[in-house]
């Protein structure tokens, strides 16, 4: 399947036989809704979707459809985020939000510069990193 604007959106082929319907347990991700189905001059198809299977024509046509994401455990690991966002980065943001909404102030500044000065390192290209001058003895 090909990827589209964001994780949870899919477009797929899929091959309508005889009886004139398509089994939505046979799609790569768990199914949840059909943006469209089209055909092979990327016309609307006319169809009928009932939770099992997807009704229409005979032929071959591309689907589109929202998935549900795979269940994460307490555990599991995701990776929604670039190398550089760090989880104290963002636990440091959701921190100082917490204390900014219910009037801890003084924690909140300190919490807001580490917050800061995470963003400002995370945002910092390698090739700008500059090392002082430092005299050797």
């Amino acid at each position: 399947p090909e990827r589209i604007e964001n994780a949870l959106y899919l477009r797929e082929k899929i091959e309508v036989g005889n009886d004139c319907k398509f089994s939505i347990s046979s799609l790569q991700k768990d199914f949840f809704a059909v943006r469209a189905l089209k055909d092979c001059f990327n016309e609307n198809m006319i169809f009928v979707e009932d939770g099992s299977y997807i009704y229409c024509d005979k032929g071959t046509y591309t689907l589109q459809y929202l998935y549900l994401p795979q269940d994460f455990g307490y555990s599991a690991s995701v990776n929604c985020f670039p190398s550089c966002v760090t989880e104290d980065l963002i636990v440091n943001g959701c921190v100082a939000e917490y204390f900014l909404r219910h009037g801890f102030y003084a924690e909140y500044e300190i919490f807001e510069n580490k917050f800061t000065t995470s963003i400002n390192l995370a945002s910092q290209k390698f090739s700008e990193v500059k090392i002082k001058n430092r005299l050797w003895l």
